[in-house]
């Protein structure tokens, strides 16, 4: 929305609030807001508004506070670096791991969520890209191949 000092100020409070938060509101609860969520949602916020640098620090921050086994939240933070990468011109780069995410995820977790947060980064391409080998990849596979994985779901 080209809203950029409004939304560092909203991270400022968003932060800020967090911070006097308790430690039962921080928990890895339902309706605890933990500080990984916070890191991630900021680095989602950087992503959003463009400024990579930060992205990917706080993506990547993010990342490593998940264990590997959760499957859903990192899947999702990778989407977001994804799409970070895209904004910086690194197309075939998000796409491959893009791609490789989807292929790695165990079906279970090939939810519409993800499945709609990759065609999210298939979207932010730019129309100069969409012929390339990468591109046209990851869409045969969030077309044909992930889309009904996630739709047969648990």
């Amino acid at each position: 929305m080209g809203r950029r000092q409004e939304a560092e100020d909203a991270l400022r409070l968003a932060t800020a609030a967090w911070e006097r938060l308790g430690a039962a509101d921080t928990s890895d609860t339902a309706y605890g807001y933990t500080e990984r969520q916070l890191v991630w949602h900021n680095g989602s916020m950087w992503t959003t508004i463009g400024d990579t640098r930060r992205a990917q620090a706080a993506l990547h921050k993010a990342r490593g506070m998940y264990a590997p086994t959760e499957y859903l939240d990192r899947a999702l933070i990778a989407m977001d670096e994804a799409l970070s990468l895209v904004a910086v011109g690194e197309v075939p780069v998000a796409c491959r791991a893009t791609e490789s995410l989807l292929l790695g995820l165990p079906a279970e977790h090939l939810t519409g969520i993800v499945v709609s947060r990759a065609r999210e980064v298939l979207a932010a391409i730019p129309g100069r890209a969409e012929g390339t080998a990468p591109v046209r990849e990851l869409r045969e596979l969030v077309t044909a191949g992930a889309a009904p994985a996630a739709a047969a779901g648990p």
